[in-house]
């Protein structure tokens, strides 16, 4: 039981210092003619819309990744808002 712990403390460890915003920098890179491309806040839209579309399908690993990305993500988007309002 204690190594399933630190399994599981290593993984999410990890996820969290190698993904910090990566639905920001997708929803600009990748969907620059997607429907977050548009607007304020694209990653965090994009993040939401994935935890919604996952969860609804079962697939719980996707559901943590996007919850775990979505303060990244925020914090990006919010550094990034002064180009979003202008493009």
């Amino acid at each position: 039981m204690k190594s399933a712990s630190i399994t599981t403390t290593a993984f999410l460890s990890l996820l969290i210092l190698t993904c910090p915003g990566c639905a920001s920098i997708a929803s600009r890179v990748d969907m620059h003619d997607g429907p977050f491309s548009n607007g304020t806040y694209p990653g965090v839209r994009f993040g939401a819309s994935e935890i919604h579309r996952y969860g609804t399908n079962g697939q719980s690993g996707w559901v943590i990744y996007h919850v775990v990305d979505m303060p990244g993500s925020s914090i990006l988007d919010t550094l990034l808002l002064p180009f979003d309002l202008t493009h």
